[in-house]
């Protein structure tokens, strides 16, 4: 290089015609500052878009999932017996996507939902009837939610659940019910309930009618996994009053309890309570194997147990005379 192409830093001049190493310096951290600038945006907007509104990352389209529950004869009765409907929605790694909570008068319109998600696969659960039970979700990934009782709540109610799980354990299926949402396709899934609860009957028949007793059960699981699974160990307890009727034309005290799944490692215990004492108790599982009441989940069954008294003394329990041994139902 001849001197006269040199920079001078004694003088700080630059020759005629070349670039200024400041000028350069400038446009350099210009051009970061620019591209940070622009990385800092497309990062916030993906943070925006993870958080706030998925609509902002990926165009979403159109999911609609009809409800289905049928009678063993194939009989749709889904809007008959099932109330509302709590939807969970999970993505493809099964963590919490959406929850969709569907009212009585919604589904009377409407058989189903229709909302707007990202392409791609998910799973979905639902629960039918949950105001009754007083039942939700715990958790935020599709492994770690259950279903849990509220032991305050004065008595049980009829559970559904969704998918049908019989299908699923009958090795039909490897997880329940997965989708595939297509862009731009007709999404349009079935997705099918099962009943998933037994109502347990409790008569009463030789009380007087001045001494009103209660029914109780006792030693429900106080939840249960995604799959109906015992969750814990923890049991729970409904106290009813019951109520006189006429059976026969006999007084007869009666009381239900609608209970998700029963479980022979964990007993429950069916009971009349007269005064402050339990007078009369069985175990429902015994009771129903000694019946030979068939029981499956999936297939709600009345499970119908007379206690019976003489001169306010208990006496036996009993399957009441009036009532076939095929309690099988469809509700």
């Amino acid at each position: 290089m001849e001197m006269k192409d040199a920079i001078d830093i004694r003088q700080n001049t630059i020759p005629e015609g070349k670039p200024s190493v400041s000028g350069a310096i400038g446009r350099s951290l210009l051009s970061f500052s620019f591209k940070f600038l622009l990385t800092t945006i497309c990062i916030g907007a993906l943070a925006s878009c993870i958080k706030d509104d998925r609509s902002d990352c990926v165009e979403e389209t159109t999911l609609t999932v009809l409800f289905e529950y049928l009678l063993p004869d194939s009989t749709e009765r889904f809007q008959r017996y099932i109330d509302n409907v709590d939807l969970y929605i999970f993505d493809a790694h099964k963590n919490l996507y959406d929850i969709i909570p569907v009212e009585k008068s919604s589904l009377m319109a409407f058989r189903g939902i229709t909302t707007a998600v990202e392409p791609g696969d998910y799973y979905l659960v639902a629960w039918g009837n949950t105001l009754y039970a007083s039942s939700g979700y715990t958790g935020e990934s599709y492994p770690e939610m259950a279903l849990s009782h509220n032991p305050a709540a004065a008595t049980t109610g009829p559970l559904y659940y969704a998918p049908d799980l019989r299908s699923i354990r009958e090795g039909d299926a490897d997880d329940p019910y997965r989708i595939t949402v297509i862009q731009n396709e007709n999404n349009v899934h079935t997705l099918p309930f099962m009943g998933a609860h037994h109502t347990v009957e409790i008569y009463v028949k030789g009380i007087a009618e001045v001494d009103v007793p209660d029914a109780e059960l006792s030693g429900m699981a106080a939840g249960y996994d995604y799959s109906l699974g015992l969750l814990a160990s923890q049991t729970i307890r409904f106290t009813s009053r019951t109520e006189p009727i006429e059976v026969e034309g006999e007084p007869v005290f009666f009381a239900s309890f609608c209970v998700p799944h029963l479980d022979d490692r964990l007993p429950v215990t069916a009971a009349v309570v007269t005064g402050d004492n339990i007078s009369g108790s069985v175990v429902v599982q015994q009771y129903i194997e000694e019946q030979e009441i068939e029981v499956t989940d999936g297939n709600p069954t009345i499970i119908p147990i007379l206690f019976e008294y003489k001169d306010g003394t208990f006496v036996r329990v009993s399957f009441p005379g009036w009532m076939q041994n095929d309690v099988t139902g469809g509700f």
